[in-house]
């Protein structure tokens, strides 16, 4: 006789009568999508177009979702650029269809969206309303709200404001949020609200609720909600992981099972051990992490990270150590958004590559284009040796057809990337670096 409900693999449609037979069957198929194959869906997509598509189009038409690209990658268009596609900038996209859209996402919500709400869910890109209004702010402020960002007082947001929150969201389920609901529908984080009050739980009494405890959260619901982040994932997820992407928040899994642990060895996973990592693979975590993203990884990042943020803290004090060692200049805050490198960036970065013949430049190393995407996910970066701020005029015009001359430019990987940074105005030797 059956013990339970059949329980379904997501990519082969096989059926299993245990949590735990599905969690051995996914760790035995490796479920997690590889970079490479989310670039070949990209491709794939494009060719059907005759053009780059959009996030929207990705979403609708590909074999894994925009999202799922832009997340692996740190933006849609970094994705893009990943797949050697050109970014699509909406140049025909008014000003009034994109606030339209904001307005229109908005009103579900309840309150402004948040940037990375507007990456997941907007009908555009992000750089399409960045090209029309400046900043994200700017269109949120154009569209007639207050940036959830401008509530925050010194960079931290008032007591007011998350109980205000938490009020709102519970008045519209006629009781207290849950921590998934309230990710989904709040105009603040769940860590936020535990961050100040010292957990969700607490900061939901703050309010004047008692927390609401879902009794259909059974053990079995539960383990599906644990694998499912895992097979995401590609490995067992992290409680900052559960608790930022996952159904149901860790906490409640880990009262339930007694310990986080247990829980993932009651789904048939691994449980996480880091006591032996060394500080060379938390460096090299972090410069995988930053050239997914394409940026320095920030604290904000954390929940993207190989490791949780605490074995990060604890091993180096702070995440900007952490950074620091990984080889990042915490010292200067980078934009989220991918920067601009001028219009013939796309031409000289290839023509670089080409004649790098596809191979890290640092002396000693034989880091190709095939070994960096297996090892970091990405394509091997194209550095300027003269940064591109020393050829910003006083008007604020870069000079880029001077900064992205061939012999100002030369192709490095994630690990010696930031040696480079760090070395500036030196230069190592190089191979060759010929016009």
């Amino acid at each position: 006789m059956s013990s339970g409900p059949p329980y379904t693999c997501t990519h082969c449609d096989e059926t299993f009568q245990t949590p735990q037979a599905k969690a051995t069957h996914a760790a035995q198929l490796r479920t997690r999508i590889e970079p490479i194959t989310k670039l070949i869906a990209v491709r794939e997509v494009a060719e059907d177009l005759g053009r780059p598509p959009t996030l929207v189009e990705m979403n609708e038409r590909g074999a894994v979702s925009g999202y799922t690209v832009a997340d692996e990658f740190g933006t849609w268009n970094d994705g893009l650029r990943a797949a050697g596609l050109d970014p699509q900038y909406h140049a025909d996209i008014s000003k009034s269809a994109l606030l339209t859209a904001i307005t229109t996402l908005a009103e579900e919500l309840g309150h402004a969206p948040r940037q990375r709400t507007w990456i997941e869910r907007g009908k555009y890109g992000l750089d399409a309303v960045v090209d029309r209004f400046g900043t994200w702010t700017a269109a949120v402020e154009a569209a007639g709200y207050t940036p959830i960002s401008q509530v925050h007082v010194n960079g931290k947001v008032p007591t007011r404001t998350i109980i205000e929150s938490i009020r709102s969201v519970a008045e519209n389920l006629d009781r207290a949020p849950t921590g998934s609901e309230f990710r989904e529908h709040g105009a603040v984080t769940p860590q936020t609200v535990k961050n100040r009050f010292g957990s969700f739980r607490a900061g939901i009494r703050a309010a004047g609720f008692e927390p609401h405890e879902p009794r259909a959260y059974s053990k079995e619901v539960l383990l599906e909600a644990v694998q499912s982040l895992a097979e995401e994932l590609g490995r067992p997820p992290t409680t900052g992981e559960m608790d930022e992407l996952g159904a149901v928040a860790a906490s409640t899994v880990a009262n339930r099972f007694t310990s986080w642990n247990a829980a993932l060895e009651a789904a048939g996973l691994g449980v996480n051990r880091e006591s032996n990592i060394t500080d060379a693979d938390l460096a090299r975590s972090l410069r995988r992490l930053g050239c997914q993203l394409g940026r320095p990884p920030e604290y904000t990042d954390h929940h993207r990270a190989r490791y949780t943020v605490t074995t990060y803290q604890n091993r180096f004090g702070t995440w900007a150590n952490a950074a620091a060692a990984a080889g990042y200049d915490t010292s200067v805050s980078e934009p989220r958004h991918p920067r601009y490198y001028g219009p013939n960036w796309t031409e000289q970065r290839e023509a670089a590559l080409q004649r790098d013949a596809f191979v890290c430049q640092m002396p000693g190393c034989d880091v190709d284009q095939k070994i960096h995407f297996e090892k970091y996910g990405c394509e091997l970066h194209v550095h300027h040796i003269q940064p591109l701020r020393g050829f910003t005029q006083e008007s604020g015009y870069a000079r880029f057809d001077h900064a992205n001359t061939l012999n100002n430019l030369v192709t490095l990987c994630a690990d010696h990337h930031p040696v480079w940074e760090l070395m500036v105005p030196l230069v190592p030797d190089t191979r060759h670096l010929d016009d």
